[in-house]
């Protein structure tokens, strides 16, 4: 039994000088160590300065059909309409002037991309859309009719009434300001 509370004792003595090793502060003692902690330093400085300083870019994603092509007589630019379905939170943030992208898949696979901005963004009158506005409003959002002006003149008559994928631009926020909205 003796031996037991000997060994107990042991095994707290032995504890106690891990503890108050473990309490120095280690030592810096060569030029690679102090290298080291100088790169480490430096990286998170910089990560910091990028973390208040740095552009995040944010867009909105849209499943959207294409609906029109035209070319007016007045300007080079080609316009296009698609008919785009938006959440009542990203309607109001895409304003006339955005940048944007759309994206066709091809037959092959590959994606088939046209930039432009948008000229016009109203909710959709359509009459044969209707039966989708109780579909809409419990989803939260609702249909709009987007006009986007190319920013090259490309015959895409091919892709009228085909899917497509839309991309807003919405600006640029700091890293911090992006994961505050997270």
């Amino acid at each position: 039994m003796f031996d037991y509370l000997n060994s107990v004792q042991d095994t707290i003595a032995e504890s106690k000088k891990e503890r108050e090793q473990h309490d120095r502060l280690l030592t810096i003692s060569t030029p690679h160590e102090r290298l080291l902690i100088l790169t480490i330093s430096l990286l998170f400085f910089t990560l910091g300065i990028w973390f208040f300083t740095g552009d995040v870019k944010k867009y909105i994603s849209a499943d959207a059909l294409l609906v029109e092509v035209e070319a007016p007589l007045d300007t080079n630019n080609q316009l296009v309409e698609v008919v785009v379905w938006l959440s009542t939170d990203d309607a109001p943030r895409i304003k006339i002037g955005t940048l944007t992208k759309l994206d066709f898949n091809t037959a092959s696979g590959d994606v088939f991309s046209i930039n432009g901005e948008i000229v016009l963004l109203a909710n959709s009158t359509n009459p044969q859309q209707e039966q989708m506005s109780l579909i809409t409003e419990l989803a939260g959002g609702s249909l709009y009719q987007a006009r986007i002006s190319l920013a090259e003149k490309i015959d895409i008559t091919s892709k009228l009434n085909k899917e497509c994928e839309v991309e807003f631009h919405i600006g640029q926020v700091t890293p911090f300001q992006f994961f505050l909205m997270s």
